[in-house]
């Protein structure tokens, strides 16, 4: 197995403790990976992932390592391209996504209905609103999320 990505990690946190808010910061994680999808025909020819039929459902994959593509499927035709934008084209096509197949701890297959929530998720747009800085001071105690969150 190779070295463990921030994906891996965050779906093994999310596995051991079942909490909402490590199960959130999966999907999060997943939306801002950048992703390797392997292709039905060289990019040039549009974004044609290469599609697999699992129990009547069709899949397309992708990896967060170029490796670990590599290892899977050897020398082929690939796209590079966040979770968010991967998440829309396969939503479009009513598709799923085998994510990290083969040795990765974050291996699974993702159903299409999975994919549209996370579309839905974030797709919304934030509200407009007007405020005024009324106080500057120091920021206090930050929670750990945040600061690995701007780690990150």
């Amino acid at each position: 197995m190779t070295e463990l990505t921030p994906l891996d990690r965050a779906h093994l946190r999310a596995e051991e403790t079942g909490a909402s808010a490590d199960r959130l910061a999966f999907w999060s994680r997943l939306a801002e990976a950048e992703l390797s999808l392997l292709l039905d025909a060289p990019a040039g020819d549009g974004l044609v992932p290469r599609l697999f039929d699992i129990d009547g459902t069709s899949y397309a994959l992708a990896f967060d390592r170029p490796l670990r593509l590599a290892a899977f499927a050897g020398e082929v035709p690939t796209a590079t391209l966040s979770g968010r934008a991967l998440a829309r084209l396969l939503v479009g096509r009513g598709l799923g996504l085998g994510l990290n197949l083969e040795d990765a701890p974050s291996a699974q297959l993702l159903p299409p209905e999975a994919l549209v929530w996370l579309f839905d998720t974030l797709s919304g747009a934030p509200g407009v609103s007007t405020a005024r800085i009324e106080e500057i001071a120091p920021p206090g105690d930050l929670p750990d999320a945040l600061l690995d969150a701007l780690d990150a």
